[in-house]
């Protein structure tokens, strides 16, 4: 296993980290606010899978797509819409930002 396919591994479990919480608390109450979270957090989960079957030369690319993908999401969960309800799935942005650093 190449250093591509360890980092793209760290993303997953990340990912999986922040999906299972929000599926967690979706369980638990199943408001707006943590469907759009799990929603979120699973979108980006499945994007990273789908990177890691990619052939190594185009996941630096692709990492990078998402990286901005989950930024622009990010702002405008947490900054264009705000309020209570959309602020965690802002959040949920932020950690698979961050995640793809």
């Amino acid at each position: 296993m190449d250093s591509v396919d360890r980092n793209v591994d760290h993303v997953i479990r990340r990912l999986q980290g922040v999906k299972d919480g929000a599926q967690h608390w979706n369980d638990n109450e199943s408001t707006r606010r943590n469907m759009l979270a799990l929603q979120a957090s699973n979108n980006n989960l499945n994007e990273a899978r789908e990177i890691k079957m990619l052939a190594n030369s185009q996941i630096p690319n692709k990492l990078q797509e998402r990286y901005n993908h989950c930024k622009y999401w990010e702002n405008q969960f947490n900054e264009g819409w705000g309020g209570h309800d959309n602020t965690y799935a802002g959040w949920c942005h932020k950690e698979a930002k961050d995640a793809l650093l």
